[in-house]
């Protein structure tokens, strides 16, 4: 494997890591800061890792990964609009 393909496969298991602390912060009655840090940084991974190529599947992925980090900041309180712009998909993603 390449080391863009790792970056990769890493950011995705990251994204999954905080998705499931939003779970946790969520069951708890926290207020999510710190995974909407987190999935934000997610996001600002992938957009690096797609940058370097990714190919065509490597894309599919990134632009997923966009959608759940989107989706993660909704479900943290964020309205649409903002999620978007927070996890970089009206940059492109």
């Amino acid at each position: 494997m390449n080391a863009v393909v790792d970056n990769a496969r890493r950011t995705v298991r990251e994204a999954y890591e905080r998705l499931r602390l939003l779970h946790r912060d969520f069951l708890a009655g926290r207020v999510p800061d710190i995974a909407r840090d987190r999935a934000v940084q997610a996001a600002g991974e992938a957009r690096r890792a797609y940058a370097e190529g990714l190919g065509f599947s490597g894309t599919i992925v990134v632009s997923q990964l966009g959608i759940v980090v989107s989706e993660t900041l909704q479900a943290s309180g964020l309205d649409m609009a903002e999620a978007n712009r927070q996890a970089g998909i009206a940059a492109g993603i």
